[in-house]
């Protein structure tokens, strides 16, 4: 394996580790808030007309930042991941079945992205702004209605949040899979006559056989 194949199988790996362990840690994170805030019972000052549990509406501030910076970090990650498996591509370093499966793999968090980031992501940012303004006003019967809305959501939120998680780690296993399928590991190239005046041919890693034909 070349040194600049090496950097590149490198990178490519790193990156997706990086965002596996981001959904990860986006998850765990979310997942212990609210268990915490429900039990310290926090009282804010800002939704003091609002009669219903406060330990919700800071919760869900909390967790829409860390949804928003991961959201941010994965389509960074992802442009990079594409572009490092595009040069890849190009350089032509993967045999076509291993650059398939790699592509593949890598449509499969996009696609779970993208509902995200253009369908449910804008849809329960309208319905938690709605909920914030209606119980800062103290409209308890309209905040109890979004906030129902948010419930029904957040079945579909937890099962992309898994989908996304999961296919980028079959991203990170197939990328794995493919590090041994070099596109040419070994190539045959002609040597020079040989008894009679037969070519001689002998194989060579890939690596060597630009300096083989200089030989």
């Amino acid at each position: 394996m070349t040194f600049r194949r090496a950097a590149l199988e490198t990178a490519y790996i790193g990156v997706l580790a990086v965002w596996l362990g981001l959904l990860i840690m986006t998850g765990v994170a979310a997942a212990t808030l609210f268990p915490m805030l429900k039990s310290l019972a926090p009282t804010l000052p800002e939704f003091a007309l609002y009669t219903g549990d406060h330990w919700r509406i800071a919760g869900g501030q909390i967790a829409n930042r860390l949804f928003t910076i991961s959201d941010i970090a994965g389509v960074i990650l992802i442009a990079a991941a594409a572009a490092l498996l595009a040069i890849s591509t190009y350089l032509r370093h993967l045999t076509y079945s291993a650059l398939a499966a790699r592509w593949a793999s890598l449509m499969l968090p996009a696609i779970a992205m993208a509902i995200n980031l253009f369908v449910l992501h804008p849809r329960m940012g309208r319905t938690l702004t709605a909920f914030y303004a209606a119980a800062a006003a103290g409209q308890g019967p309209r905040a109890d209605v979004l906030q129902t809305a948010l419930d029904s959501d957040h079945p579909l939120s937890t099962a992309l949040m898994v989908l996304l998680t999961a296919s980028v780690l079959i991203a990170l296993v197939v990328a794995a899979w493919s590090l041994p399928r070099t596109a040419s590991s070994t190539r045959r190239i002609a040597v020079g006559g040989g008894v009679g005046g037969a070519e001689v041919v002998a194989t060579v890693p890939a690596d060597d056989a630009s300096l083989a034909r200089r030989g």
